[in-house]
């Protein structure tokens, strides 16, 4: 897909659960936004879709899993926290 491509804005949900749970992710650039969320933050990889780069980084998650656990929580624990109660107040 591609920036013409309504998928190309949507956020994957199972990619935010795989990060809730510190999960290194696995996508292709036409994930969009959230392919360059995940190459820049390191919170995963980002590959051309093939078999062969697929393998290649499921081995390369596997080796380095402790390296990408860090990425994420380190990303997490930089986003804003929000109290759930202020936003369910009603005026």
């Amino acid at each position: 897909t591609g920036p013409k491509s309504y998928s190309f804005y949507t956020i994957p949900g199972k990619v935010m659960h795989y990060i809730q749970y510190l999960l290194p992710v696995i996508l292709t650039p036409g994930c969009g936004y959230v392919a360059s969320l995940v190459r820049e933050q390191g919170l995963g990889l980002v590959i051309p879709p093939s078999r062969g780069a697929f393998i290649n980084a499921v081995a390369e998650v596997h080796v380095n899993q402790g390296k990408f656990r860090g990425r994420i929580a380190e990303y997490i624990n930089g986003l804003p926290k929000v109290d759930i109660r202020k936003l369910a107040e009603v005026d």
